[in-house]
């Protein structure tokens, strides 16, 4: 882009004396300037869409301005290293641009495996996903009936219509043998009854077997005309 400059300095030709031919404004003169305007006007950008070349300047403006105006390099880059200022972490943990695990900030958990066939983990984990804390419950499984139990006769302890108490900590199972009519009770429940009709007149003898459950704790017993067998898994 041309700056104009004038070429003729009319103002000085004033001053000069009458008869001076210098004095005089010549037609040449004049074009002359007018070329020179000319050639600066035409090289000068237009307000609208300018195609400019070279290295343009504008103005800077203050951090932060939010306005139609023209941003510079100055003001962008001002901005941008405002913007990296503003996320940058200094910790102790997190410095210089590099985030290693040595540099995580620790959440008091040890590192490890949490969990067992008798235990549980017990993660807690935080709003931002970390996990803060890390235990283990115990657990207890109870071992199926008939496991470490073996089958042992009672017969001779045992007597029908007495009651007696599962004191092993675990569930039992009795299976007991009576003649003609017996039942069996575990607490208040009857859980099993057995009995014996007469056909065509002809009373009959029959024994029977009956088999229950008894949870720990529970009382149990039973009932009928002749203890045969009395036999628990236990």
């Amino acid at each position: 882009m041309a700056n104009y400059l004038k070429a003729t300095d009319f103002a000085a030709k004033d001053a000069l004396l009458s008869g001076d031919p210098n004095k005089i404004v010549k037609g040449t003169e004049i074009d002359d300037e007018f070329d020179a305007i000319q050639t600066a006007v035409n090289s000068k950008a237009n307000t609208a869409s300018p195609a400019l070349t070279g290295t343009p300047i504008a103005p800077t403006a203050s951090a932060g301005t939010d306005t139609t105006q023209i941003a510079t390099t100055a003001f962008v880059k001002t901005a941008v290293d405002n913007y990296d200022a503003a996320l940058t972490v200094s910790t102790s943990q997190i410095e210089d641009d590099a985030v290693t695990t040595a540099k995580i900030a620790p959440t008091g958990v040890s590192a490890g495996s949490y969990g067992s066939s008798s235990a549980i983990p017990v993660v807690t984990v935080n709003a931002e996903g970390q996990v803060t804390s890390a235990t283990t419950a115990s657990i207890t499984i109870e071992d199926p009936i008939g496991v470490n139990q073996s089958w042992q006769d009672l017969s001779s302890s045992r007597s029908l219509g007495t009651t007696y108490t599962n004191t092993t900590g675990r569930p039992i199972q009795v299976i007991v043998s009576a003649e003609n009519t017996c039942t069996a009770y575990v607490g208040s429940v009857r859980v099993a009854y057995c009995y014996t009709t007469s056909c065509c007149g002809v009373p009959q003898i029959s024994r029977f077997a009956m088999s229950f459950i008894v949870p720990a704790g529970s009382t149990y017993r039973a009932t009928g005309a002749s203890l045969a067998e009395w036999a628990e898994l236990r």
